[in-house]
Order: C-alpha cells, then structure tokens, then sequence
C-alpha cells in the first residue's frame, strides 16, 4: 500500500511539473513577469531562493538538505529523477564545484500550502582551475510543511 502511495505522489508531482513546463515557453519568453502572488508568497520564495544560493556557494550540502521535504523529487539534466534526501544529498555532494548562483524568478504562483517558481539560474563553477558558467530553466514547487515551513518538494532544471 505505502508503495502504491509512493507511486501516486511520484506521478502527481510530475504531472504538475509537466503542467508547469508546458506552459513554460510562454512564461519564460517574458522577462521579470509581475506575479498574482501575496507579498508574503513573494518573501518566502526569496529567502528560500537566497539561503539555496549561499547553501549551494558555500559547498554546505547539509543546508541545502534542511530547504528540502524528506519526500523531495529533484530532475536532473538529462531525465534523471533523484527522490528523496538520500538520493539528492548524493547529487549536490558530487557538485560542490559552484562559486556562484543567480537565480531570477520569472513567474510564480500557488495557495497557502502550494507555492510554484518559475525561473532561470546561471552557475558558475570552476573545474581543474578553469571557470565555467551553465544558465537552465527551473520549475521549482514549495510545499508548506506541518510546521507551516515551505520546503522544496520538487525541483527540476533542464
């Protein structure tokens, strides 16, 4: 039965994030899109959005852990889908390379227990002493926790 559940929630969660790419193309043509959101909504995408980029900067995969749900789902580049902390503390151990994230936030929505992002984020890293820099889309989805924190429960960048 916990299985079955797992599985539903698996393809819940990707369904909504397929719904959100779908109508990605229209919302990231635009450029810092005025979203139908509460100051509030607004205030915890950013300070969530500011500690995953100095979690992320500093290496502290440990940080980057307490932003994310324990059920978490994070896609990868390259159709690859990490769930749970296990599997998605393994990935950003694997890429502490980063010295610098900007992420900016061209859409986003939600209710009181669900809060979406859409948006870019441009990283630089350095491998071998050389510095390289990836920009990708990402749609990240915000669920409010029993505690009535947000944390990350899907994220999937491209």
């Amino acid at each position: 039965m916990k299985t079955q559940i797992v599985k539903v929630k698996t393809a819940l969660q990707s369904l909504l994030v397929l719904a959100l790419l779908l109508s990605g193309p229209s919302l990231l043509a635009q450029k810092d899109t005025k979203s139908d959101i509460s100051a509030d909504m607004r205030q915890t995408i950013d300070q969530l959005n500011a500690q995953l980029k100095e979690a992320m900067e500093k290496g502290d995969v440990s940080k980057i852990m307490d932003l994310y749900a324990d059920d978490a789902m994070l896609m990868v580049p390259g159709g690859k889908a990490l769930h749970g902390k296990k599997e998605i503390a393994e990935y950003f151990e694997s890429h502490k390379n980063i010295k610098n994230v900007t992420m900016s936030v061209i859409d986003a929505g939600g209710s009181g227990k669900i809060i979406y992002q859409v948006g870019k984020a441009t990283m630089t890293t350095n491998v071998d002493g050389k510095d390289s820099q990836e920009t990708s889309d990402f749609v990240m989805v915000l669920t409010r926790q029993s505690d009535w924190d947000y944390k990350i429960s899907v994220n999937s960048t491209n």
